[in-house]
C-alpha cells in the first residue's frame, strides 16, 4: 500500500523535476567571457541553472510505462509479473535512459547495468522454460477467467510501482551531468559493485540450472558460487541494488545541497525501491527458500555440513506458520 500511494502522489512531486543538461546549455549559460561571479559558481548550481535549456531525459509517463507494460504479462501468467515483468522493466528502464543524448560516462554504466541485468534475465528465464522440465522452472499454466485474471491487478500494480523505484537511481545519475563535474570514487566503484552483484546473480541462476537439469529437481545445489553463498542469485541482486541506490546518492550529494534538494522526488523513490527489492530478496525469496531446505534436506550431512561453510545472504526472518 506504500509504495501505491507513494506512486500515486508521484506526478505532483515530479512536476518541476528537472531536465538533463547538455554541453551546449552549459556553454549558453557560461559565456567564454563570463563574469568572475558566475565563474566561480559552485559545479551543481552550475548545472542546476543549465537545466532548462538541457536535454530532456524520458518523461514520467514512459518511465511508468516501461514498469507496468511488460509487468501486465502477470495477466497471463502469474508468475510472469515477478519474472519476465521484473527483467522487461529493468531493461526498458536503461534502454530509455540510453536513447538520451548527452548522458555522462557514469550514467551510461548505469543505464547499462540495468539493461544488461533485464535483458539478462529474461533470457535466461526464457531458455528455462522452453529447454528445462517444469518442475525445474515451475512456470505452470493454469486455466483462470477474466475475472479471476482482473483479480491479480493489485500485485501487477505493486509490483510495477516497485519497479519503477528500482529504476529511479539511474535518474539521479542521469541528471548529475553538465560541466567540469567530478564524482567521488565511490560513485563508479558503486556502479562496478551493481556490475559485480548483477553477476554474481547470474551465475547463480546458470549453475542451479545445470545442475539441476543433469541430477533431478530434488538435487542440492552446493558447486560453483553455491560453495560460498547459499542463494548467490538473491545475495547477488541485493548486491546489485542496493549498489545503484548508493551510486545516486553519492552522486546527489556530490552536487551539492541545490541538486539534493532537485532531485529530492527521485532520491526518495530510490529509497523506496531499495526497502521494496530488500524486504521481497531477504524476505519472501530468501527467508522462504531457506525454511525449505531446512524442512527438505534437514539431518543430511551434506546439507549441514554446507551450511556451517557458506553465508545464506541478508535474511528477514519470517513469521511462523500456525
Amino acid at each position: 500500500m506504500a509504495l501505491l500511494l507513494a506512486l500515486a502522489s508521484a506526478p505532483a512531486a515530479f512536476a518541476h523535476a528537472p531536465t538533463l543538461p547538455s554541453r551546449l546549455a552549459i556553454a549558453h549559460v557560461v559565456p567564454r567571457h563570463s563574469s568572475d561571479a558566475t565563474a566561480q559558481m559552485p559545479a551543481a548550481q552550475l548545472a542546476l541553472t543549465a537545466l532548462r535549456g538541457g536535454q530532456t531525459l524520458p518523461s514520467l509517463s514512459a518511465l511508468a510505462f516501461a514498469s507496468s507494460i511488460p509487468t501486465c504479462l502477470g495477466f497471463w501468467k502469474t508468475g510472469y509479473a515477478v519474472s519476465y515483468g521484473y527483467g522487461g522493466a529493468m531493461a526498458a528502464a536503461g534502454a530509455l535512459m540510453l536513447r538520451t543524448a548527452g548522458l555522462s560516462p557514469l550514467a551510461k554504466a548505469h543505464a547499462i547495468a540495468l539493461l544488461v541485468y533485464g535483458v539478462r534475465l529474461n533470457t535466461f528465464l526464457l531458455y528455462r522454460e522452453l529447454a528445462l522440465p517444469e518442475e525445474v522452472h515451475q512456470m505452470k499454466q493454469r486455466k483462470a477467467s477474466l475475472s479471476e485474471r482482473l483479480k491479480r491487478a493489485p500485485v501487477i500494480i505493486g509490483c510495477s510501482a516497485l519497479y519503477f523505484f528500482m529504476a529511479a537511481p539511474l535518474r539521479v545519475t542521469a541528471l548529475a551531468h553538465g560541466g567540469p563535474l567530478q564524482y567521488p570514487l565511490l560513485a563508479p566503484m558503486a556502479i562496478a559493485m551493481t556490475f559485480l552483484g548483477f553477476g554474481i546473480a547470474a551465475s547463480g541462476d546458470l549453475v542451479k540450472s545445470a545442475v539441476k537439469a543433469k541430477e533431478g529437481a530434488a538435487f542440492l545445489v552446493t558447486s560453483g558460487p553455491f560453495r560460498w553463498l547459499r542463494h548467490p542469485n538473491y545475495t547477488g541482486e541485493l548486491v546489485g541494488w542496493s549498489a545503484s541506490t548508493l551510486a545516486a546518492a553519492v552522486v546527489a550529494i556530490a552536487q551539492g545541497a541545490a541538486f539534493c534538494r532537485s532531485v529530492a522526488p527521485w532520491l526518495v523513490c530510490s529509497a523506496l525501491g531499495w526497502v521494496g527489492i530488500f524486504f521481497v530478496l531477504a524476505g519472501e525469496a530468501t527467508a522462504g527458500l531457506e525454511k525449505k531446505q531446512k524442512a527438505k534436506y534437514g539431518g543430511d550431512p551434506k546439507y549441514e555440513e554446507w551450511v556451517k561453510t557458506s553465508w545464506g545472504g541478508p535474511i528477514l526472518a519470517m513469521p511462523a506458520q500456525s
